[in-house]
This record gives C-alpha cells, sequence and structure tokens, in this order.
C-alpha cells in the first residue's frame, strides 16, 4: 500500500473511531482520537502543498524554456517580431537571475537588420537634435524594446535631465533600472517620479514589481496591496498580485485575486487560464475547466487560449474524449 493510501486509511480509522467515542460520552479519548486524525490530515496537507508547489515551479520552467524555444525558431526564421513576443514572455516568467540575462541576450538580438535599421535612424536623429526630448526618448524606447536596457537607462537620464519636471520620464528610467536590476537605483528613481507628480498607485505597482524581482515576495505584496488600495482598478497591480499568490501557492488567496483581475478586464486569457490552474490544483476540476475555456473564448488566438485548449484536452472527463 503508498504511502497515500496508508495516511488516509489512518486518518479515516482515527476519525471514525473518534466520532463513535464521542457518541458514546468518551470525551477525553475521543479529543484524543480525533486530534490523532487531525495530526495525519496536516501531514497529509503538507505534503500535498509541497509536492504541488514543486509542480508549479517545474510548469514555470517549462513554460520559460518552451518560449525561449519559439524564439530561437522564429529567430532563425527572421521573424522577429515573434520571436521578441516569446523571448518577452519568457523574460516575464523567468524567476533566476542567470536566466533572465541569458533571455535579455537573445531578446537583445531579435531582428539584427531590421533594428540595427531602426536604431540607426532613431540614432541620427537625436545626433540631429541632441536637446529633443522626443528624439531622445524614442531612441531610448527602442532600446528597451530590443533589449538593450543599459544603453537604454543613459538616454533616459539624458530624457530626465532634459525635463526634470516630467514624472513620465522618471518612471521609464526607474523601469528601465529595475530591469537593469539596479534595484537602489531604481527605488530612488521611482520616488523621484512620486515627487514630481506620479501617482502613488502607480510607483507602489512599480515597487512591488522591483519587490518580486528582487525576491522579496513580502514586501511586494504589501506594495501591490497598497497600490490597490489607492486604486482599485489597477489591473497590472491585481494580475501581479495574483501572480505572486499563485507562485507561492496561496491558492484561495490567488483564485479570490485572480477573480479580481477579471472584473476589471473580462477578456483577460492569461487571467483564466491561472485560474484554472489554481482550481486544478484545488481539486475543483469543474471551476478550472470553465476557466480554461473561457480563455479559448475570450482571446482565442492567444498564447493562453492556445495553453488552455492543452488542460482542457488533457483532463477531458472518460466518456467525453472524440
Amino acid at each position: 500500500m503508498q504511502w497515500l493510501d496508508k495516511q488516509l486509511k489512518t486518518y479515516s480509522d482515527d476519525k471514525h473511531e473518534g466520532d463513535r467515542l464521542l457518541e458514546e460520552g468518551q470525551f477525553e479519548d475521543a479529543h484524543m482520537k480525533l486530534q490523532e486524525a487531525m495530526e495525519t490530515l496536516d501531514r497529509l496537507y503538507r505534503r500535498e502543498h509541497d509536492e504541488t508547489l514543486n509542480l508549479l515551479q517545474k510548469c514555470w520552467k517549462e513554460l520559460v524554456t518552451k518560449n525561449v524555444e519559439l524564439g530561437d525558431q522564429f529567430l532563425q526564421e527572421e521573424n522577429y517580431a515573434m520571436a521578441r513576443e516569446h523571448y518577452q514572455t519568457a523574460l516575464d516568467l523567468a524567476q533566476s537571475r542567470e536566466e533572465k540575462d541569458e533571455i535579455r541576450i537573445k531578446l537583445g538580438q531579435t531582428g539584427p537588420e531590421r533594428a540595427t535599421t531602426t536604431l540607426s535612424n532613431l540614432f541620427e536623429e537625436v545626433e540631429r537634435n541632441p536637446a529633443s526630448p522626443e528624439a531622445i526618448y524614442n531612441f531610448a524606447t527602442e532600446l528597451v524594446l530590443e533589449g538593450h536596457f543599459p544603453q537604454a537607462v543613459t538616454y533616459f537620464e539624458k530624457l530626465v535631465e532634459l525635463t526634470p519636471e516630467d514624472c513620465d520620464a522618471q518612471l521609464m528610467l526607474a523601469n528601465t533600472l529595475a530591469d537593469c536590476e539596479r534595484f537602489e537605483d531604481a527605488e530612488r528613481a521611482y520616488s523621484k517620479a512620486r515627487e514630481k507628480g506620479a501617482t502613488d498607485a502607480e510607483v507602489d505597482y512599480r515597487l512591488g514589481d522591483l519587490q518580486y524581482n528582487r525576491g522579496d515576495h513580502a514586501a511586494a505584496v504589501r506594495y501591490l496591496a497598497r497600490a490597490l488600495e489607492k486604486q482599485p482598478d489597477h489591473a497590472d497591480a491585481q494580475r501581479a498580485l495574483a501572480h505572486i499568490f499563485a507562485v507561492g501557492g496561496e491558492y484561495d488567496r490567488a483564485i479570490a485575486a485572480y477573480d479580481g483581475v477579471l472584473k476589471l478586464d473580462a477578456e483577460d486569457s492569461e487571467a483564466y487560464f491561472e485560474l484554472g490552474n489554481c482550481y486544478e490544483i484545488r481539486g475543483q476540476m469543474e471551476k478550472a475547466r470553465e476557466s480554461w475555456m473561457k480563455a479559448t473564448e475570450v482571446e482565442p488566438d492567444s498564447d493562453f487560449a492556445a495553453f488552455a485548449r492543452d488542460k482542457l484536452e488533457s483532463t477531458e472527463p472518460e466518456g467525453q474524449a472524440d
């Protein structure tokens, strides 16, 4: 008999015996037996939680690997837009700093011919108009899109010098510093953005994202919760909070957070897909399949709709398969 079967039998026997003793009025013995049943149930939960969390981490890693592979394939085919899209998805899902750095290198290689032409044209515009905020903004933004974050920082710093009262310029600088994992510099830039007029909700959301990438999930949750207190309809903050709860194995809180996302954006296929995954882990397969089905309906051409179709196929109840 497997470990799980033995534990379930032990729990069932202790529970029934405790119920019997309780009916007979043997309260002390009943309390001891029911306590043993609860301890067995707690052991079961902890083991299942750990195994589920490990499986979830494995799924995230497989998603990263799959998107990097697709990015590599599209890059070879010179389909630079699709390559960039998959590399960016992989970067968003990656957990370790080393993994993120490798993906950023790949992201910077997307569309070498087209990217070089675009960057050359934009750089020439900067050379012609070195004091033009618009020219610097366009060049710095393209650098970010192509994954050249350190170079982008230099030009966003120039933009901030030219437009010192522009909170958006401060925010873009802070975001790019965070992309470079210069977290302390990014925090200072976010503080300056707040001083220049950036909304508290937006700054707290960005700081929550920064703390998550830094590995401090508790601090990330505090910042994101604060952002939502100040702006309840901040969908990005709600998504980030749901993701942290799911990754941390807090599935009930993740489900509530993803429900919150969908109240703000009823056509978010990613939220439906992740909500379905949470329900699956909780053993609520009917709700899981309903969520995956919604993901395929609201954005049928999205990557998450494709992932959802795979989940629906792999979990189809017996007797319903074609």
